[in-house]
């Protein structure tokens, strides 16, 4: 059994050279397009790390609520959800604010965020109160005054976006809540925030690093998985992530293969990103390996003296990786263009490791 705890090596600073090396080509090769001179200042001007491209401005994006429109590059931005602030960072604009992470510091930041601010010499972002699950503190962003909000993966309401509309051009998602695959959400944010070649370039030399891995493992193209958050105490359920959501992604990328049977549940529950299986019938889920989610070493122990989980294949065979490291977990479980990157030679070998056993 792998539990997955994180030691930084050599990973994170590779990650920020590769991501470096991309900015600087950014800004020696795309045309850049000044901001007005009444909008910028030196707190604002410290944050913006390239310059937009030229021509991306005005940008009109299309989304479930409406449409983004700016007619000029942002200098204070916003993020809300998962994974934008990597994004907005990669591209070369440091939020101002971003939500604090359950897996951050004690300044609620990710590592793989912080390392790209600090390496870029940009102040830090303010992060947004937590006032409760899937609310949003409007008056702590209405005083923070910024030009844009950017909430492509996220879980914002129609009301709670007409109110964020009203502060500054929001950015929703493009259909449903919480359903960008990584790709699509740093393209979409590219061609928001006025940088869509560097972007797609971003996304690329990502999408090349996990192809990278999965060549070093064909044993994965034979092998299928289930992503999992175990059993919580009190629970008689198995917990299982739907095909839908941006952590099956990656793994999918480096060559494995979701559950046949996890694919067939989980058009019972639509758009569910995650459903339950009960502990008695978890034996009819096949894999080969499994990916649980858990807080600490305290819950791996709890599921595993279920009997019925205990016993089921992948467990019983010890081919399971427990991501007990929140900054692992937040990493592979919200997939970009800086987090990937940061934890691929981490949890590869983890990975491989366990289908070995």
């Amino acid at each position: 059994m792998t539990r997955l705890a994180a030691t930084r090596t050599g990973a994170s600073a590779r990650a920020t050279a590769a991501l470096l090396a991309t900015l600087a080509l950014a800004l020696t090769g795309c045309g850049a397009q000044g901001t007005s001179p009444e909008k910028s200042d030196a707190e604002a001007s410290s944050r913006i790390v390239t310059e937009p491209e030229a021509g991306a401005f005005p940008v009109a994006v299309d989304h479930a609520f409406g449409t983004f429109e700016l007619d000029e590059a942002p200098e204070r931005v916003v993020t809300i959800g998962w994974g934008s602030e990597d994004i907005s960072a990669a591209l070369g604009v440091v939020p101002i604010a971003v939500p604090e992470s359950w897996a951050g510091d004690d300044d609620g930041l990710v590592p793989w965020f912080r390392d790209t601010v600090e390496t870029a010499g940009a102040p830090l972002p303010e992060t947004l109160n937590d006032i409760g699950i899937g609310e949003i503190d409007f008056e702590q962003i209405l005083a923070l005054k910024p030009d844009a909000i950017i909430a492509p993966f996220s879980g914002i309401t129609d009301t709670q976006y007409e109110r964020l509309e009203e502060i500054a051009p929001t950015l929703a998602y493009p259909e449903k809540p919480w359903s960008l695959d990584w790709q699509d959400h740093a393209e979409l944010m590219g061609e928001a925030l006025g940088r869509p070649a560097l972007a797609k370039q971003l996304v690329a030399d990502t999408r090349a690093a996990v192809e990278a891995q999965g060549a070093e493992h064909p044993e994965f193209k034979d092998a299928t998985f289930v992503y999992s958050t175990a059993v919580s105490e009190g629970s008689t359920d198995v917990g299982f992530y739907a095909p839908s959501t941006s952590l099956i992604g990656i793994i999918e990328d480096l060559g494995l293969t979701l559950s046949p049977q996890v694919v067939d549940r989980a058009k019972q529950f639509a758009d569910e990103i995650y459903f339950g299986v009960s502990l008695e019938k978890v034996d009819e889920i096949e894999a080969d390996v499994f990916l649980g989610v858990v807080n600490n070493q305290d819950e791996v122990d709890y599921a595993l003296a279920q009997p019925h989980f205990a016993s089921w294949q992948p467990i019983a065979n010890d081919h399971a990786v427990w991501l007990t490291d929140r900054q692992v977990s937040q990493a592979v479980a919200a997939p970009s263009v800086l987090s990937v990157p940061w934890v691929l030679d981490e949890f590869v070998p983890e990975l491989a490791e366990a289908l070995a056993r």
